[in-house]
């Protein structure tokens, strides 16, 4: 039992390391594909308040 906790710590960080660099990568690739529907929808949104005023 001593002997498979230190195992188990090492471990939970890399799932975890690994878990974090797949959001990040996942965060960029989206960022990459579609950085024209992020400005549109900013945009879309600001003109529209604008015009309302």
């Amino acid at each position: 039992m001593k002997k498979s906790v230190p195992v188990l710590i090492p471990f939970l960080v890399f799932v975890s390391a690994v878990f974090i660099g797949i959001l990040i990568y996942a965060y960029v690739e989206t960022k990459r594909a579609n950085p024209q529907m992020i400005q549109v929808g900013q945009c879309i949104v600001l003109p529209t308040s604008a015009h309302d005023v």
